[in-house]
């Protein structure tokens, strides 16, 4: 029950923010994926497409829906920036940890009620990359589906939207100086992405996504739990 309590009251907090995002997404996305409806657009589309194909393939590189699949990771990384900046470096200016942590819950508990909600926060884009990618399954607008892979890229954008989430929290969380070491988790999450954009085999992107996520959740546990907070 303490669990739950602080669990809505997180997803209450990041609430505006995700609403923020959504619509956000939704103009620029929506608007992105109206651009193929236009013959001349969907031909220069499926050259890029074809070209892709030929030269090599990465994450932003191919089919018409694309474009709404970068607002996707726009949009995404955004978010995981404003809800690691509000759930955890704003604590610190107003001054709140104390109250938080000497709750009747453990840190782990406080902990994993902010990791699960920033999570979650997560999913309302990723159903609306769905809903992009159903409408561009319209025959009478969209001759050329885009295919499964094109989804599963979408999916790995939102999972990166998680990443930078994480090495925003990670940062906040860092007791050094910004002039130091705390922006090293940032630099991590900027590499993966330089990582991540450049693959053009899913697995490796996924495996990309694993890692980083795994490092940086390992490195707030350990931060968290055994740090002094004022």
């Amino acid at each position: 029950m303490k669990f739950n309590a602080l669990l809505y009251k997180e997803i209450r907090e990041c609430l505006p923010y995700v609403i923020g995002a959504a619509i956000l997404l939704i103009a620029f996305g929506f608007t992105t994926v109206q651009m193929g409806v236009d013959p001349d657009t969907i031909n220069n589309r499926y050259m890029a497409f074809s070209n892709a194909n030929q030269w090599g393939w990465n994450l932003f590189r191919g089919y018409f829906i694309q474009p709404a699949g970068v607002s996707v990771l726009i949009f995404t990384i955004a978010l995981g920036i404003a809800l690691a900046i509000h759930q955890y470096s704003v604590e610190f200016f107003v001054r709140t940890w104390g109250f938080l942590l000497h709750r009747s819950v453990n840190r782990g508990t406080i902990l994993a009620s902010k990791l699960l909600a920033g999570l979650l926060s997560f999913v309302p884009l990723l159903i609306i990359w769905g809903l992009f990618f159903l409408y561009a399954h319209n025959k009478r607008y969209f001759p050329i589906p885009p295919t499964e892979r094109i989804f599963m890229e979408g999916l790995i954008f939102v999972a990166f939207g998680f990443v930078s989430y994480l090495a925003v929290a990670m940062a906040a969380l860092n007791k050094a100086k910004w002039y130091t070491t705390k922006t090293l988790s940032v630099a991590f999450g900027i590499w993966m992405f330089i990582t991540l954009a450049v693959q053009w085999q899913l697995f490796w992107a996924w495996i990309t996504i694993a890692v980083a996520t795994a490092i940086l959740l390992v490195q707030i546990i350990d931060t968290f739990l055994n740090r002094e907070f004022e």
